[in-house]
């Protein structure tokens, strides 16, 4: 809240300087204001009362900005007859979908995009065990929020091969018993390019 208000200038006495840069022996003449006692000036508003009727019409048109199309979104309908509740979808549906259709085409300026590749269902390890692959999706989709694909890839794959065993001998890489073994600061370490990575550690 300070931030907002700076102090007041200070205020400073007028001085006439006769010393020059080279002289620092000549004396110095100060001359202070007199203080005056003013009266408070008192100003009386005035206000103009205009017909509104006549300022209406001499001031020109405003154009008014280009309205955009409203969406309609999808609401439930119920049928009286037969009590059965439909729902219709929003009335630019189809129009959305075939872009994001025609986007995402091969030769379309989205085709092959990062999530095709680096998914969160295509980050866990193959040659791991049924569990452990379903644990990789579970870390990997946890790990996604406030993450690009890439940086959440690059993540997952230094979880994989650089996470310590939780005990000598033990196989290391990503699985349960080495996560809940692992130090936060380690675990931090391998997150740290991951979004909101000390929440998720």
């Amino acid at each position: 809240m300070e931030d907002c208000f700076s102090p007041p200038p200070k205020k400073r006495l007028r001085t006439t300087d006769t010393t020059t840069a080279m002289n620092t022996t000549a004396p110095i003449k100060t001359r202070t204001r007199p203080k005056t006692i003013t009266s408070p000036v008192l100003s009386i508003k005035t206000e103009l009362i205009i017909d509104q009727s006549v300022q209406s019409t001499s001031s020109p048109p405003k154009a008014s900005p280009a309205r955009r199309r409203v969406r309609k979104p999808a609401t439930p309908k119920t049928d009286p007859l037969t009590g059965e509740t439909s729902i219709s979808p929003p009335s630019d549906w189809e129009d959305m979908y075939n872009s994001v259709k025609k986007m995402r085409a091969p030769g379309g300026p989205a085709h092959g995009a990062a999530v095709d590749t680096m998914g969160c269902e295509r980050l866990a390890d193959r040659t791991a065990s049924a569990q452990d692959q379903r644990f990789h999706t579970l870390i990997a989709l946890m790990l996604s929020s406030q993450t690009k694909d890439t940086v959440n890839a690059v993540a997952m794959q230094r979880l994989k091969t650089e996470l310590p065993a939780h005990r000598p001998g033990a196989r290391m890489g990503l699985n349960l018993e080495n996560v809940l073994a692992v130090d936060a600061d380690i675990l931090n370490e391998l997150i740290w390019a991951v979004g909101f990575h000390n929440n998720k550690t």
